[in-house]
């Protein structure tokens, strides 16, 4: 294996210029840059990474920490954000909190002590947490986010207004998740305001979380309405899955009995029979945008905007009653 002395010989430079150059710190000219990049490829010299981290105060690993690795959004997520990290030969560490606010702050405290070099978090941070390591929220956001990666939640929740609106169901159940978070805001506050422009009667269940943990209480909720409502909003497409699975097994008719509505456009949600009608959100791309504007920041790269909000689409499957035009 090639070492930076061999490297600094064959680019005929110091090994001070080589230095700087692999772990960016002071100046190299571009002409130097391009002698190095070139010694570098021929010999196939790989960085010693421990010795970097200890002269840099700081690793190339990323931690990605999650809330529920069991929900199917939360690995596509992941995916978006390792393919990027790879890409910039960082590598991520991948941690879940079973939503569990003890553990949340065991791994900042382990991040912080094994020097990482940013964090991509799909929990809700605190001012201490943020201002240790640089860091990027995706998805759960709140009113106090400013460096983040999301869904447009408010088209969403339109989206899903307007076409439940075109079916003309007699009362619609809302599922309605944690109400701290703006996704849920947003989206359900789009979905309110155009059931009240078409004058849909319609109720809201609030619902703790987005796991599993209460779903067999969820399913039992909403079936026993069915009747009086007939069509279900779920806050996200494992809840409605679930719902879908029980509301067949008691012999309803979706959708004449009861329409269905997702939201996520999980990959498991195309499986479904009949398949669930949902709202998509580009969920690997989410993951894959965190990551690379994370890096930019950690790399001081000039970063257009600490904001960014991706479109979703409707998907429509058929667990919801032909749009009447």
């Amino acid at each position: 294996m090639a070492t930076i002395k061999e490297v600094a010989k064959e680019a005929g430079l110091s090994v001070a210029s080589v230095s700087r150059y692999i772990n960016n710190k002071g100046y190299v000219s571009d002409q130097a840059k391009l002698k190095i990049e070139a010694a570098i490829q021929k010999l196939d010299y790989r960085p010693n990474e421990i010795a970097r981290s200890l002269f840099q105060n700081k690793t190339r690993m990323i931690a990605l920490l999650l809330p529920d690795i069991t929900n199917p959004f939360f690995p596509m997520l992941a995916r978006g954000a390792e393919d990027f990290l790879v890409e910039k030969n960082y590598q991520m560490v991948l941690s879940n909190t079973s939503n569990d606010i003890a553990r949340q702050e065991q791994y900042y405290r382990s991040f912080q002590q094994h020097n990482f070099a940013g964090i991509i978090t799909a929990v809700e941070t605190s001012e201490e947490q943020e201002s240790a390591i640089p860091f990027i929220q995706v998805d759960r956001t709140t009113k106090e986010s400013q460096f983040f990666v999301k869904s447009d939640h408010q088209l969403g929740g339109r989206m899903i207004g307007e076409y439940v609106c075109q079916t003309q169901p007699k009362k619609v159940l809302i599922m309605v998740g944690p109400q701290e978070l703006m996704s849920v805001q947003q989206k359900n506050k789009a979905l309110i305001h155009s059931l009240d422009q078409a004058a849909i009667p319609y109720e809201t269940l609030a619902v703790e979380t987005f796991g599993l943990e209460t779903i067999n209480w969820i399913v039992a909720t909403v079936l026993e309405r069915v009747g009086e409502i007939d069509t279900v909003v779920a806050t996200n497409d494992m809840h409605a899955m679930y719902i879908l699975k029980a509301a067949l097994q008691q012999g309803l008719d979706v959708p004449n009995d009861l329409q269905i509505m997702g939201y996520d456009g999980i990959d498991f949600a195309e499986l479904s029979t009949p398949q669930l009608t949902t709202v998509k959100q580009n969920v690997y791309q989410m993951g894959y945008l965190a990551a690379e504007t994370l890096i930019k920041k950690i790399e001081n790269e000039p970063i257009e905007t600490e904001s960014i909000t991706i479109p979703v689409e409707m998907v429509e499957g058929q667990t919801m009653r032909k749009v009447i035009v």
